[in-house]
């Protein structure tokens, strides 16, 4: 298997240097689960294509191990540029691609046919990968005899018979329902954790990255947000944009004039004011008198009979989930969601909600930067 490291690389489409990607660089461990995570246009794709030797930057480096992949330099001089099919990488997009002529058996080995590997070989490594992915049954049939999880599984193994050293998703679960994307996925990270090889994967579902990823890559505009474990990335956003990507439902964020009040700040929303946590108290002094952005996520809040840093709310629209309840809230003006866990339904029309004070995140309203650590 191979590291990966990514010096500096951008990306243009066009001669008036419109970045795709800006100047991006990144460390991928040897076997790690990287996901690459972002909106629509925020250049997760095209990284990976340039990875894979599909699109060549405009400048910078990429690595395998200590090998140089692409190399481009000032002005694009100095250019190192080794091809797609040298680069022992496997590839599968959304679409499976599958070959509808041939079996599944020989959709599996076809690739390892044209590099004239033995026979008795790939049968071994098409049944071993068959047995692992439970498609084995399925050998002898042709795509259009399949169902669209199963053809999602013939394409992923197709790609890992060939025994890769970098194994990249571009949207693999994209064209299954619900219930098969997450049998699928769970049987992906299964089988990437035991053939231990080097992987990255692209969606823009915040879910598959949090339930995959041994780190996630939060793109915006081409650029790295923020990178780090899912639980890093959701615990402790960098920013507003990363707080409001990863949770579903989305984090609540409430502006809040920040106050002295008898030596403790206090963060004063209008329809609510609660005292900000001593962990935050230090990084907020410079706020004093000024505004913050409150971020609570919907999980975040328990319902109170009373308290200091209570909450008073009117109930707008409860949606039942099955093991929980979602709850929109109008606290003033804004409409908040809260996520209630409780076994019924509060049937009160106004509630006290008090948020986890270990759990609220503060932001630079002009910056949007994280304040609290």
């Amino acid at each position: 298997m191979a590291s990966i490291t990514i010096r500096d690389m951008s990306v243009s489409y066009n001669k008036k240097k419109t970045y795709v990607i800006k100047d991006l660089s990144l460390d991928i461990k040897d076997g790690e689960f990287c996901v690459f995570l972002g909106p629509s246009g925020c250049g997760k794709s095209t990284a990976m294509h340039c990875i894979a030797g599909l699109l060549h930057p405009a400048s910078g480096e990429i690595r395998f191990d200590d090998e140089v992949m692409t190399f481009v330099g000032d002005k694009g001089k100095n250019k190192t540029f080794v091809p797609p099919q040298e680069r022992n990488i496997a590839m599968v997009f959304q679409e499976y691609a599958l070959y509808p002529n041939m079996s599944v058996r020989e959709n599996m080995s076809f690739a390892l046919k044209t590099k004239k590997i033995p026979k008795a070989e790939i049968d071994r490594r098409v049944d071993y990968m068959a047995e692992m992915l439970s498609i084995e049954p399925l050998l002898e049939r042709r795509p259009a005899e399949l169902s669209g999880g199963q053809r999602q599984r013939v394409a992923l193994g197709r790609a890992l018979v060939r025994d890769p050293q970098v194994f990249l998703l571009d949207e693999p679960l994209g064209n299954l329902d619900a219930k098969l994307r997450e049998q699928v996925r769970y049987e992906l990270k299964k089988i990437q954790e035991q053939l231990g090889i080097t992987t990255i994967y692209v969606t823009h579902d915040q879910t598959e990255a949090m339930t995959m990823a041994d780190r996630i890559v939060l793109l915006k505009d081409g650029l790295i947000m923020q990178q780090g474990s899912p639980n890093e990335l959701y615990n402790h956003p960098a920013d507003e944009f990363v707080a409001s990507f990863l949770g579903t439902p989305q984090i609540n964020i409430f502006s809040c004039d920040v106050r002295q009040e008898n030596g403790w700040l206090v963060l004063d929303g209008g329809a609510f004011r609660i005292r900000a946590p001593q962990s935050a108290q230090a990084s907020l002094k410079a706020y004093a008198g000024r505004k913050i952005n409150l971020g609570i996520r919907p999980s975040d809040f328990e319902l109170v009979q009373e308290g200091a840093d209570a909450i008073p709310v009117q109930v707008d629209s409860i949606e039942p989930l099955g093991d929980a309840y979602l709850i929109y809230v109008r606290i003033g003006r804004k409409v908040a969601v809260v996520k209630y866990a409780g076994e019924t339904a509060p049937a009160e029309k106004e509630l006290l909600l008090e948020p986890n004070p270990a759990k609220l995140h503060l932001f630079d309203p002009d910056t949007r930067k994280r304040i609290n650590d």
